[in-house]
């Protein structure tokens, strides 16, 4: 069985390597750009078990629909489908949260869904989270392939469903005001989870300069 993965950022282009490592693989095709999507489609006869990690695209529904593709989503799904899910749930205050391993259908993030592991979103920065994604998503891909294909979706009936855009850069503004009426924990949060590669956290003054903020550190009393 052909195995294709669809990633690109560092952190998941990790996971497709121990992936390789694990179980000894090396026929494994890796698309890293969404122009070379379209390849998918010559590879039906084949049914080819494909993974979407790390990805930001919209798959076209004629992928969806004829191949066999799992997505991994960094939350307790039905929760925080759509955009940013990192970001939104830090900005919420959720520190634990899970990974999941989902069929991919035409509607975002709502395909059925096969397994879940824990996913700790603490950190300083965005590259600490990562690295937490990673190992989660590699035992989560993992436990999958090693059921596959007699593994079964499970039923999910308690988790509320909810749904968030994908944030944009001027989001990443922190109002005067914020560090009046907010706590120095959104502040924190905030700033952590806008860490490079995302568009930094930043204050701006009344001629439109601006200061970002690369790290944080939030010491408790």
């Amino acid at each position: 069985m052909k195995i294709i993965f669809l990633a690109y950022r560092p952190w998941a282009l990790n996971v497709v390597k121990r992936f390789k490592k694990h179980f000894k693989k090396k026929n494994i095709l890796i698309i890293e750009k969404n122009s070379q999507v379209k390849k998918l489609l010559r590879f039906k006869r084949k049914k080819p078990l494909i993974f979407v990690i790390g990805w930001s695209y919209i798959l076209n529904k004629n992928i969806v629909n004829n191949l066999e593709c799992y997505g991994v989503h960094p939350s307790n799904l039905p929760s925080f489908k759509g955009g940013s899910p990192i970001q939104n749930q830090i900005l919420k205050n959720i520190i634990k949260s899970k990974v999941t391993l989902y069929k991919l259908s035409e509607k975002i993030d709502s395909g059925k869904i096969y397994l879940k592991k824990n996913l700790s979103l603490k950190g300083d920065t965005i590259s600490y989270i990562f690295n937490n994604l990673e190992n989660a998503t590699f035992k989560l891909i993992v436990d999958f392939y090693k059921k596959y294909p007699r593994i079964k979706p499970i039923k999910i009936n308690h988790i509320k469903e909810t749904y968030f855009k994908r944030r944009q850069p001027h989001q990443s503004r922190i109002l005067i005001e914020d560090f009046r009426k907010k706590s120095l924990k959104f502040i924190y949060n905030k700033i952590r989870c806008l860490t490079y590669p995302y568009p930094n956290a930043y204050i701006q003054d009344k001629k439109g300069n601006k200061l970002y903020f690369e790290k944080v550190k939030y010491i408790k009393k």
